[in-house]
C-alpha cells in the first residue's frame, strides 16, 4: 500500500486507528494495511496438538497471497462464488480473505449440514470451487457430485484420510498454495491488480439466511454492508486494537460480522480452539477481552456453572450461595445509578475477590471487557445472572438481510432488551413490528430478482420481530409475529419467552410450548441428559438408557418442580401445566432445530402432533413413532413410550 493510501486510513500512530474509516475499505486492502504497519504482530493463533501456533500478519498475507493466485491459475473470475464448510481454523480464513483477494463470493456452511442440504446450497449460489476442511465434508461433496455441475475443484485443509483418494477434482489447500506461489512468479503484478479492482460496494459474502420458516435465502453482503459493525459499534461495546478474541461462532452468519470483520479492521487477535469440545479449556488459555456466543452458548455454561456448584464441597456451594446473595443485592443500587450501601459493598468487594472472581478465572472471563449474546432469545434472568457473577453482558440483536442492529452496552442494566440502536443504524416500531433502515450497500436475496424490492417498505425492512421501544430508547424483543399465539379466552403469550425461561434451567437444554386456540399451556421438555444423568447417580437412581432416564419418576419430578418454580415469574395464564419429558434431544438433522439452533416450530409441531394432542386430552401416556436421520443420511424409525405429566394436581387443570 503506498504512504498516501496509508494517510487515507487517517492513523496518528501504528496502534491508532480511525475505525470508521477502516471500515469503509475492502478486506483485501485492510490485509494489505496491516502486512505493512503490523507484519510482525501475531495476527490469529490456532491450538495443535495442545500448543498454540502463532501466526503474524506477514505470515496470514502470505498464506492469503499464495491462496488468491491460486484460485487465479484455476481461472476465478470476478463474481465467481467459493463454498467453504469447515469449523473455525486459520485455513478457513485465509481461504475466505485469498477467494475475496481473488475477487470470489464467499458463502460458509454449516459443518453439520446433510448432503442433500449441501446440494440444495450449491445449486442455488452454483460455487465454481469448494473449500472443505476434511474427509468428513468432502465425502459429502463426492456423494453428491453428480449433481454439481459448477463446481470444477474441490480443495481441503486437512489431508487426515484422504491420502487414498483418487478423484481428479480434489486438491489440498497447500497444493493449491504452491499453484498460487509458482502462478505469481510468474505473474508479479497479478495479484495486486486483482485487489485494487475491487470497490466497497462490490459483492463479499452470501450469507444463509436459518430457514425456520422455507428454504434458506442467500442475503448478498458487500464489503460495507459486511464492515460496517466493525466499523461503529467497536466503542460501545468496549474493544480495542490488539483484544484477544476466541472464534467459535460460525462463520456461516454471525462470525462474518463479528470475528471477521473485527480481526482485519481494528485489528483483534483472533484465536482458534482446538477442537469443539476443549473451547472452555482454550478459552481459559487465552483469557479473552471479547467473547461471543449463541445465546444457547451462553446458557449451555450457566448451566454447566450451577450444576458444578451442586456438585462441590458444601463449604464452596455455601460461599457461591452467599457471594452471588450479596451480588444480587448490590445490583438494584448499580440499575438506579445509586451507591450501594458502605457495608454491602464491602462485602461483595471482598467476595468478589475471593470466589465470584476464581469462578471467573476458572472459564477464563477475568479479562472480559464484553461477553456478546446474540442469535436467538435469552431469558432475561440470564444477562442478570451473569452481571451478578460480574461479567459486563451484552446483548446483540441482527438480522442477516438488516445486519447487526442494536447492542446493550456491556455496562448497562436493562437486561431483558436488545439494547440501543447502533450507530449508523435506525430502527422503528409500526403495528408491533420491528423495521430497519437499509441502504444500498445491501443488495438484497441471491438469485431471487425483485424479492427484496418487494419486501422493502420506502427503504424499511420488517423484521418480522414484535417489540417495543422504551423511554430510554432501549428496544424490546417479544417473539416472531408470526408465532406469537392466543388461547382460547384471548390471553396473547409469546411461545419464545416461556421457552427461553425454561431453558434458563440447568436441567432443561430445550423446550417448546404449545397453546393456541386451547384451553391452557402445555411443553415437550428435552432434558439435558448429562446434568440430569449426573443429579441421578448422585442420588444412585440406576438407569441404562437415556430413553429410560427420561421416563423415570424422580426425573419427571425433577422437571416439574422445576417447572413449576419457573411459573412463579410468569403470569398465570402463560404457565406451563402439562408436559413431556422428549426421550432425546431435538435435532437438526431431523429438521427439528434449523443449524443455528433455533427451534422449527411448525415442523416440531408436526411431527409431534399425536403428542401435543394426548397432552390436551388428559391421557397419561401416549407412544410415539419417529424417524431418525443418522449422520450418514441413513433414516430408521423408532417407536417410545412417553408419560404425559401434569405440573400440578389435576384438580387445578382447567
Amino acid at each position: 500500500m503506498t504512504t498516501a493510501g496509508l494517510r487515507d486510513l487517517n492513523m496518528s500512530s501504528t496502534d491508532h486507528i480511525d475505525h470508521k474509516q477502516a471500515a469503509l475499505q475492502t478486506v483485501p486492502e485492510l490485509l494489505d494495511r496491516n502486512k505493512v504497519l503490523f507484519g510482525d504482530r501475531v495476527a490469529m493463533r490456532k491450538k495443535f496438538l495442545g500448543i498454540w501456533q502463532e501466526y503474524t500478519w506477514a505470515e496470514v498475507y502470505e498464506h492469503v497471497r499464495c491462496i488468491a493466485l491460486g484460485f487465479i491459475a484455476l481461472g476465478a473470475e470476478k463474481g465467481d462464488r467459493t463454498i467453504i464448510i469447515g469449523n473455525n481454523d486459520p485455513e478457513l480464513v485465509w481461504a475466505q480473505w485469498g477467494a475475496q483477494h481473488a475477487q470470489l463470493v464467499v458463502s460458509c456452511l454449516y459443518v453439520d449440514y446433510l448432503p442433500e442440504e449441501v446440494k440444495y446450497f450449491v445449486g442455488d449460489c452454483q460455487p465454481k470451487f469448494m473449500v472443505c476442511e476434511d474427509q468428513e465434508q468432502v465425502d459429502k461433496i463426492i456423494r453428491i457430485w453428480e449433481e454439481c455441475p459448477s463446481v470444477e475443484k474441490v480443495i481441503y485443509w486437512d489431508p487426515k484420510g484422504l491420502w487414498s483418494y483418487d478423484e481428479p477434482y480434489l486438491m489440498s489447500l497447500e497444493e493449491l498454495e504452491r499453484l498460487g506461489r509458482e502462478f505469481g512468479e510468474k505473474n508479479p503484478e497479478v495479484f495486486q491488480a486483482r485487489a485494487k479492482e475491487l470497490e466497497p460496494s462490490d459483492l463479499a459474502v452470501l450469507i444463509y439466511t436459518s430457514g425456520t420458516t422455507g428454504n434458506p435465502k442467500g442475503n448478498m453482503q458487500t464489503y460495507l454492508s459486511l464492515l460496517e459493525y466493525a466499523g461503529e459499534s467497536g466503542f460501545p461495546l468496549g474493544i480495542k486494537p490488539w483484544d484477544e478474541y476466541v472464534s467459535y461462532a460460525s462463520p456461516a452468519w454471525a462470525e462474518q460480522m463479528v470475528g471477521l470483520a473485527f480481526s482485519p479492521v481494528y485489528p483483534i487477535i483472533l484465536s482458534f480452539p482446538e477442537e469443539p469440545e476443549t473451547v472452555m479449556a482454550d478459552i481459559r488459555d487465552i483469557g479473552p477481552h471479547f467473547l461471543w456466543f449463541p445465546g444457547r452458548q451462553w446458557e449451555d455454561l450457566a448451566r454447566k456453572i450451577q450444576v458444578g456448584i451442586d456438585e462441590s464441597p458444601w463449604w464452596k456451594r455455601i460461599l457461591f450461595k452467599w457471594a452471588m446473595a450479596v451480588s444480587f443485592k448490590r445490583l438494584p443500587y448499580v440499575e438506579k445509578e445509586k451507591a450501594p450501601p458502605f457495608l454491602l459493598k464491602w462485602f461483595h468487594r471482598w467476595l468478589d475477590f475471593l470466589v465470584l472472581r476464581k469462578v471467573r478465572d476458572y472459564f477464563g472471563m477475568n479479562r472480559a471487557r464484553c461477553c456478546g449474546s446474540g442469535g436467538a432469545l435469552t431469558s432475561p434472568d440470564l444477562p442478570r445472572w451473569f452481571k451478578a457473577l460480574g461479567l459486563p453482558f451484552a446483548n446483540l440483536y441482527g438480522t442477516v438481510e438488516a445486519g447487526m442492529l442494536a447492542t446493550t452496552p456491556p455496562g448497562g442494566t436493562a437486561y431483558a432488551s436488545m439494547g440501543l440502536v447502533n450507530p449508523g443504524k435506525e430502527l422503528k416500531i409500526e403495528d408491533e413490528q420491528i423495521w430497519a433502515k437499509v441502504g444500498e450497500e445491501r443488495p438484497g436475496y441471491w438469485n431471487r430478482p425483485g424479492l427484496w424490492e418487494e419486501i422493502l417498505k420506502d427503504g424499511w425492512y420488517p423484521t418480522g420481530d414484535a417489540g417495543w421501544v422504551d423511554e430510554n430508547g432501549y428496544f424490546y424483543y417479544i417473539d416472531r409475529i408470526s408465532e406469537m399465539s392466543r388461547l382460547k379466552n384471548g390471553h396473547l403469550f409469546s411461545p419464545q419467552l416461556v421457552e427461553t425461561k425454561l431453558r434458563f434451567n440447568p436441567y432443561i437444554k430445550d423446550a417448546i410450548v404449545f397453546g393456541a386456540d386451547e384451553d391452557y399451556i402445555t411443553a415437550i421438555i428435552s432434558c439435558d441428559f448429562g446434568m440430569v444423568g449426573r443429579w441421578a447417580e448422585s442420588r444412585h437412581i440406576p438407569y441404562t438408557t437415556l430413553v429410560e432416564m427420561s421416563q423415570l419418576s424422580p426425573v419427571l419430578k425433577l422437571v416439574g418442580d422445576q417447572i413449576r418454580q419457573i411459573n412463579d415469574a410468569l403470569p398465570a395464564e402463560s404457565r406451563v401445566l402439562r408436559f413431556v419429558s422428549l426421550h432425546k434431544e431435538f435435532d437438526p438433522d431431523e429438521a427439528e432445530l434449523t443449524r443455528s439452533r433455533k427451534i422449527k416450530r411448525s415442523a416440531v409441531t408436526e411431527k409431534y402432533k399425536e403428542l401435543i394432542g394426548a397432552m390436551y386430552e388428559n391421557r397419561k401416556e401416549v407412544s410415539i413413532e419417529a424417524e431418525v436421520t443418522y449422520k450418514d443420511g441413513r433414516k430408521a424409525k423408532t417407536t417410545t413410550m412417553l408419560k404425559v405429566n401434569s405440573v400440578y394436581d389435576q384438580p387445578k387443570l382447567p
